[in-house]
């Protein structure tokens, strides 16, 4: 007998309540499960392409999929759910948050076969950051073999037809409570800009220049370049490649810029850095937060010294009065919720705004460079209390666009992520159906707050 009692999902008040049920969330956390090497499954909502590079060359998918078999084994899992492609579920509104309960699986590089709903396939699954292969809510693969073309199996085709056209990103969300309720975290940091006013930096000219020299120099470092080469953890880390040194000055500023290591030596720092550039169970710990602070600092201090600094000096040592010139303009922290919240406790200066629009007459953000707007990210594999965002920075500014810069993104760091911006030049939202400002590519999510240095409300000018 099925774990759950596939009638119980026929009423859409029910639909999506299977995430909580414990019997499933100890069958898929067992230890057999959790160091699986492939899994068989059946996909059950149409791929989603994840574009990592205009050039093709990153391509990555993921699908909501109906596990069949682990490690070739048939297992119980396949009756923790019921089967979807069946006339009773194919047009029930609820299935679509029933579907965002299944496994969510997440290609790790790029998969040139074509993937469609119905198919059956097997994946060779991919560690994450905790060395886990497989959880309730899904993992990462790094191979994919066709078992069973949707061809192959017509009947699940046609009855699962009806799905194809559903709108999985607004499933997902529906369904994923943890998404939803981080959103509303981020969101609840910033306030809307006053009604007919617009929301503009005066982040100095000087400091906004050395952005856009530091983010030139580190995407010119970056290139062809991936974190892989750092090591594979702290005791096989690559320490004289560039990659693990890069990371360790990414660490070393984070900690300096946060005040919170005032007490400690360079040499303590540096080895707490050295600790931090893996995570314990291997692999690089995520980089992409220290990417920003070591990018906003380091600008900080050239600006705050009234121009580049000599390279005469220690750049790590807190004591040293050009470091200190720039304490407090920038809180850096290993974490994006935190520096964002950091920064607005350790300076006032920092003030964070919403996105989305909040009536007729709403405000305006005014797209500078030094802007750091803050998404959220869904990460089956990182499940915390605090929220699972992102920052990137803006950089630069051309026409109707605003340009992004990001790092830990496919394992390296980039500067063409890009929003639409209006004719004023402000963020450009929709006030009819609330919506935050979305990225036009290279990022599906959007971004729902931007912090901005020095904010001042002047007349907003239509």
């Amino acid at each position: 007998m099925s774990a759950i009692d596939p009638d119980y999902y026929s009423d859409p008040k029910n639909a999506g309540s299977i995430i909580a049920q414990s019997a499933i969330t100890t069958e898929l956390n067992r230890n057999d499960l959790a160091n699986a090497t492939t899994a068989t499954v059946q996909v059950m909502a149409a791929p989603a392409t994840v574009l990592e590079s205009e050039d093709m060359t990153e391509r990555r998918i993921e699908f909501y999929g109906l596990p069949l078999q682990i490690d070739n084994k048939e297992v119980d899992i396949k009756k923790l759910w019921p089967k979807l492609c069946t006339p009773d579920f194919a047009n029930d509104p609820a299935i679509m948050e029933y579907i965002a309960t299944l496994p969510l699986f997440e290609s790790t590089q790029k998969i040139a076969t074509d993937v469609n709903i119905g198919d059956v396939v097997q994946v060779t699954l991919a560690p994450n950051h905790n060395g886990k292969t497989f959880s309730l809510a899904g993992g990462y693969f790094n191979g994919l073999l066709h078992k069973n073309d949707a061809l192959d199996i017509l009947v699940n085709v046609n009855n699962c037809k009806s799905l194809q056209d559903l709108d999985w990103e607004e499933v997902a969300m529906s369904a994923n409570s943890k998404e939803k309720k981080d959103i509303e975290e981020v969101k609840s940091k910033g306030t809307y800009p006053p009604i007919n006013k617009q929301i503009v930096s005066q982040m100095s000219q000087l400091w906004k220049n050395y952005i856009v020299a530091m983010t030139t120099a580190e995407i010119e470092f970056w290139n062809g370049k991936k974190e892989f080469a750092a090591g594979t953890s702290r005791s096989e880390a690559n320490s004289d490649s560039p990659e693990y040194k890069k990371f360790l000055a990414y660490w070393i500023q984070t900690f300096i810029s946060s005040g919170t290591r005032k007490d400690k030596s360079f040499d303590q720092i540096n080895k707490e850095s050295k600790v931090n550039v893996f995570w314990s169970s291997g692999g690089v710990a995520h980089w992409s937060a220290v990417y920003i602070t070591y990018i906003m600092h380091v600008a900080a201090v050239n600006a705050a010294n009234g121009g580049a600094v000599a390279d005469n000096f220690n750049w790590y040592d807190q004591t040293n009065d050009k470091i200190k010139k720039a304490q407090g303009m920038f809180n850096g922290q290993s974490a994006h919720h935190y520096y964002m919240v950091g920064s607005m406790a350790l300076n006032p200066k920092w003030k964070v705004y919403r996105l989305d629009a909040r009536e007729s007459g709403s405000g305006k953000v005014k797209a500078e460079v030094g802007d750091i707007l803050i998404t959220v990210y869904k990460d089956p594999n990182r499940i915390r209390e605090l929220p699972n965002s992102h920052g990137d920075i803006v950089w630069k500014i051309d026409g109707n666009k605003a340009y992004l810069t990001g790092g830990n993104i496919s394992n390296t760091a980039i500067n063409d992520r890009e929003v639409t911006l209006d004719g004023n030049g402000n963020y450009s939202n929709n006030e009819q159906d609330n919506r935050p400002v979305r990225n036009s590519r290279r990022n599906k999510n959007a971004y729902y707050v931007a912090m901005k240095y020095n904010a001042k409300e002047v007349a907003l000018t239509t």
